[in-house]
């Protein structure tokens, strides 16, 4: 028969094993944890308020995706691409280059976000966007370095 110090020395190994596996992420309560940090930003939240927002702090499921037409950018908005020719070009600190043509981006599995794109100061995007997953395939060519990439996947 197990004696009460076998059986809280037990516990105490549980509980020890259960709270470095919540600091590491390994359960559902980092998230939730992660989630409670975040201001909720309430329906018809006007997006210029959020121009100096960094966008990992706020919950967005509130708001109203925005019209294309209404985009802020920067730079040249009027290049043509020709999609047969335009490809993406990972080069620098990995260890393979890589190229891949428009059409192999489409054909990549893709996730679809909900995305706040806020420019400090200049504009505040909110859209709808389509990703393909390409950090797997980043992953593998880094030399020993995670490369860095913002696209999720």
């Amino acid at each position: 028969m197990n004696s009460r110090r076998d059986v809280i020395t037990v516990m105490l190994r549980i509980a020890g094993c259960a709270a470095a596996a919540a600091s590491l992420g390994l359960t559902g309560s980092a998230g939730l944890a992660r989630a409670a940090k975040k201001r909720v930003l309430p329906e018809g939240t006007d997006l210029n308020s959020l121009i100096y927002s960094d966008p990992k702090h706020l919950d967005v499921r509130n708001l109203e995706l925005m019209p294309l037409e209404e985009f802020g950018t920067m730079g040249d908005t009027g290049i043509e691409i020709e999609r047969q020719r335009w490809k993406l070009e990972v080069t620098g600190n990995v260890g393979h280059k890589l190229e891949l043509a428009y059409r192999d981006l489409l054909e990549m599995p893709a996730v679809e976000r909900k995305v706040l794109l806020v420019c400090p100061g200049v504009f505040v995007n909110f859209f709808f966007c389509t990703f393909p997953v390409l950090r797997g395939k980043l992953r593998k060519l880094s030399s020993g370095s995670r490369p860095a990439c913002g696209a999720p996947g």
